[in-house]
């Protein structure tokens, strides 16, 4: 008689980006999904699963800078019992510093990356390219797939929506906190406030209204006040944001790889930058590094779009089957 076989996964990551991966993944998924958010939930799982049941689940971590973050608790767990683990890379930045815990590098069984570009760059960057699994990505999968929807919304009816004046042009920035990159060594050459600063200043002109996209770490009013110039959002649909602005300007967020699925004039500004951006390298967002290069990029288009997004189809579906084959 075949065995039946159900994949038990516990999953947990420190990263805000991540939880919203572990989201969509897990969907549709039927079996079962736990998470864990602290040392305490480990515990719990440890008597549950593997003293209890005597089952043996597999662990799936994000990844974020920092020691004794919980995702390297997770890989340190599934060491300690002799478990399958993985991890997620979700973005394209900062691959073997992600493992790096109080001096020592702490590596799972497989790491997940988004595509080629990903797995090359982290292998450059010293993580072993054996341990790297190119599946796609769960999230922006979903944005294709919401992106192909026709939207019967219209920009003033959002702006209505949002309390935006429907007479002003609406530009979004969205916000990053890289401050905290800028302590010691400057590993990036700008941070959001001097973007931010950059930006009013460029569009000083009373019709244009600033809508400030916060980050999930973003203290209140972190560029001001609301006032007549500018206002602040935090929770919309990246397919509304996408809609009701006229011009979406960041650095070097995520977000910008997600609104590039809605439109093809997303615009990435990073002054003086020490660093480069994914985005552009895709060519799916549009590069400027000055005030004369802004105004380039205000007229210009991105050229990447369709290649880039077939990356994406069927992520969710490859990771799944990766998983259970993994569990067998």
């Amino acid at each position: 008689m075949k065995k039946i076989f159900q994949m038990i996964i516990l999953y947990g990551s420190n990263a805000s980006g991540i939880k919203n991966y572990f989201k969509k993944l897990f969907k549709s998924y039927k079996g079962l999904a736990e998470e864990f958010n602290n040392e305490k939930d480990l515990i719990f799982f440890e008597e549950k699963f593997l003293k209890k049941e005597k089952v043996k689940p597999l662990i799936l971590t994000g990844t974020s800078l920092g020691s004794n973050t919980i995702d390297k608790k997770g890989i340190l767990f599934a060491k300690k019992w002799n478990l399958k683990c993985f991890s997620i890379i979700e973005h394209w930045s900062w691959y073997k510093k992600r493992f790096e815990s109080n001096n020592q590098i702490i590596l799972p069984q497989k790491i997940f990356v988004n595509d080629r570009k990903a797995k090359d760059d982290a292998i450059s960057d010293g993580l072993p390219s054996k341990k790297l699994v190119i599946l796609g990505n769960p999230v922006l999968e979903d944005h294709l797939t919401r992106a192909s929807k026709q939207s019967h919304k219209n920009k003033e009816e959002l702006k209505r929506n949002y309390n935006l004046k429907e007479d002003k042009i609406i530009i979004c920035f969205i916000s990053e906190s890289l401050t905290e990159f800028r302590k010691g060594d400057d590993e990036l050459g700008f941070d959001e406030f001097e973007v931010f600063d950059e930006l009013k200043q460029y569009f000083h002109d009373e019709k244009y209204h600033i809508l400030v996209k916060s980050h999930p770490e973003d203290c209140k009013n972190k560029f001001g006040k609301p006032n007549q110039k500018i206002s602040y959002i935090d929770k919309i649909p990246t397919e509304d944001l996408a809609k009701l602005s006229h011009k979406i300007i960041g650095m070097g967020s995520m977000l910008l790889i997600e609104l590039s699925f809605y439109r093809n004039d997303i615009i990435s500004y990073m002054p003086n930058s020490l660093v480069s951006f994914i985005g552009n390298w895709h060519k799916i967002t549009v590069p400027a590094n000055d005030l004369h290069s802004l105004d380039l990029a205000i007229n210009l288009n991105a050229t990447g779009l369709e290649e880039f997004r077939s990356n994406y189809y069927g992520s969710t579906e490859r990771i799944i089957n990766f998983l259970e084959q993994s569990s067998l």
